[in-house]
């Protein structure tokens, strides 16, 4: 849905690739769902037996989302391209629990070749406070 208005590239620095708007992305528009394998925590235990899965996000206490084989498809965009910020965000994720579903949405205009930024929150730095970039 979003691939001709937000496009993967490298972002010039240690961050690698990133997620770039290509039009303006208003205030409010959903922009994608984390998406990816679904794993019950025995599973993610399995798949990374010391806890760190670099492209998880955690839908709940029971259950992850897993996109670490989208990570490397940069030809079309997946929420998984989007990079941190704790000090400016532009986007924002809802998690609909029911639905085991992450939901990112702009939280504020998003010009073009602006990065598409969010908060990915305390417990993603644990164990990787020295990476973490403003």
């Amino acid at each position: 849905m979003w691939s001709f208005t937000v496009v993967v590239r490298p972002t010039g620095d240690a961050r690698g690739n990133g997620a770039f708007a290509a039009a303006c992305i208003p205030a409010g528009t959903h922009i994608a769902d984390y998406s990816g394998d679904l794993l019950d925590r025995a599973a993610f235990d399995a798949r990374y037996p010391d806890g760190v899965g670099d492209y998880s996000m955690a839908v709940d206490h029971e259950y992850v989302l897993d996109a670490a084989s989208l990570a490397p498809l940069t030809s079309s965009f997946h929420a998984v391209h989007m990079n941190h910020s704790a000090v400016r965000p532009n986007v924002r994720r809802y998690y609909r629990r029911s639905e085991r579903r992450v939901s990112f949405f702009a939280s504020a205009d998003i010009e073009p070749g602006q990065e598409l930024l969010y908060d990915y929150g305390r417990a993603y730095w644990y164990g990787r406070e020295h990476l973490e970039m403003p």
